[in-house]
């Protein structure tokens, strides 16, 4: 990134692409969708597979989050911003697992706190 060339494990491999979007694009976002679906059809599985894709989803912008931070301090990047997204989304997510929490404490009628 540094040269702005195209990795050369890319290019010894011949792909046009990282292998990491491609497993993204084809499993990531299909399940998601699915998950989507099943909620809307109230099925227990969409609300387990929130819970997963949730934390999931959190790791994820916590990783690319810190990347990002990382590359920055090197000067791989010019600027911060997608680590700033990334804190947002983050963010965000975590209010999105609390609430599934909280729906599930009470539909449990469980006391939280």
């Amino acid at each position: 990134m540094a040269s702005n060339t195209t990795p050369a494990s890319l290019t010894d491999a011949g792909l046009p692409t990282n292998g990491v979007h491609v497993i993204d694009l084809s499993v990531i976002l299909p399940a998601l969708f699915l998950k989507g679906i099943f909620i809307l059809r109230k099925q227990a599985i969409g609300m387990l597979l929130a819970v997963l894709f949730l934390v999931f989803m959190f790791l994820m912008d916590v990783t690319i989050g810190g990347m990002t931070l990382v590359m920055f301090d090197h000067q791989f990047v010019d600027t911060p911003f997608v680590a700033y997204l990334m804190i947002v989304l983050g963010g965000i997510t975590v209010l999105f697992i609390w609430q599934l929490f909280l729906a599930f404490n009470r539909a449990k009628k469980i006391p939280v706190g």
